[in-house]
């Protein structure tokens, strides 16, 4: 089984119960481009804030990170 992402695994969840499907072909699709804005922007933000910092200590930041990104885009 492939890995899915949350998006994937919730409309698969909701594909199963009553609704129309083109709908939520729709949603699904739509849902898909916002995840990778949100991390595209996010890898970004990475490697904005590590740009004067050594690999290795901006990779143990990277959950810092993403912390101020949540927090700065909510």
């Amino acid at each position: 089984m492939s890995k899915q992402t949350s998006v994937e695994w919730l409309f698969q969840e909701l594909w199963n119960r009553p609704k129309d499907r083109m709908v939520w072909h729709s949603i699904l699709e739509k849902a898909k481009q916002m995840e990778k804005e949100q991390s595209l922007n996010f890898a970004k933000h990475c490697l904005d804030k590590a740009k004067d910092l050594d690999v290795r200590t901006a990779f143990l930041n990277v959950e810092q990170y993403y912390e101020t990104f949540n927090t700065k885009n909510q």
